[in-house]
């Protein structure tokens, strides 16, 4: 599939294009889905975030709504672009829950999770952010 650049083009596969699509379409289901879950099961969030961050509610109904905003906007031509650098800053924010996550599991009297999923929720944080920032390049 031959994609016009201004005045370079670029060619993609039919298979690159269609894998895009489909993972496209499994990013969005992600995050309308985590964004709905910041409603239907707040606690889940608020044990997470770091006391030492203000408005602990509003902050988590925000990031839900941010979330499926985004979830939504990474579907259109239009928006993709957009949709794809805000999920990046908003995955790099994301960075302090996860560290504090981590610094949790470690104390077990503290928290009920387990450092390799802390470590392995940390180490999958900037695959995401790649994988959005995949689709700020205009080659679909």
């Amino acid at each position: 599939m031959k994609i016009n650049q201004g005045k370079q083009s670029k060619t993609i596969s039919l298979k690159t294009f269609a894998l895009k699509l489909i993972l496209m379409y499994i990013m969005a289901l992600i995050y309308v889905a985590a964004g709905i879950n910041h409603f239907w099961h707040p606690v889940t969030y608020l044990r997470i975030m770091p006391s030492y961050l203000p408005a602990p509610y509003f902050l988590n109904y925000a990031a839900g709504v941010v979330e499926i905003s985004l979830g939504i906007l990474i579907c259109f031509k239009q928006t993709q672009n957009l949709a794809g650098w805000s999920l990046a800053v908003l995955l790099t924010i994301f960075f302090i829950i996860h560290i504090h996550m981590l610094q949790q599991s470690l104390n077990k009297d503290a928290y009920d999770l387990s450092p390799a999923i802390a470590w392995g929720r940390l180490f999958l944080q900037p695959v995401l952010i790649a994988w959005a920032l995949w689709y700020t390049k205009n080659e679909n």
